[in-house]
């Protein structure tokens, strides 16, 4: 039996662990102030089906109008985040589930939000997933 090095693709369905050195994601902000990771795109508008959900799916950008309303942003640096690639998908979620978010179904199980199944899924992919990368 060969041995698997922890750098190696341990399951069949994962990603090597030193694919993470590789993501884009991280990035330096900074010591010298508190950052808001943020960006409008967090807020998510889905024909009004957002409302359904039990949480506000535009509270990201409530908290920053009410940080901003207070002048709090004066002292918060706000950086805006990278969109997760694949890649860097792959470092938490397998090759499996990444595939069944291509089916409306299985996108408005895990939203919660059972009309979204409904809805194409090219239109679930802009407004709703890609948010959430």
């Amino acid at each position: 039996m060969a041995s698997v090095s922890p750098e190696e693709t341990v399951e069949n369905d994962s990603m090597p662990k030193n694919m993470a050195a590789e993501s884009k994601l991280y990035m330096d902000v900074g010591d010298d102030s508190v950052s808001l990771i943020y960006r409008d795109e967090y807020n998510i508008h889905l024909l009004g089906m957002e409302k359904l959900h039990p949480f506000d799916a535009c509270k990201w950008g409530n908290v920053v109008k009410h940080l901003k309303k207070k002048q709090w942003t004066k002292e918060l640096k706000v950086v805006t985040p990278n969109e997760a690639t694949e890649s860097d998908l792959r470092l938490v979620h397998s090759a499996s589930y990444l595939r069944s978010l291509k089916w409306s179904i299985n996108v408005a199980k895990i939203t919660e939000v059972a009309p979204a199944a409904l809805v194409p899924n090219i239109f679930l992919q802009k407004r709703v997933l890609k948010p959430f990368r």
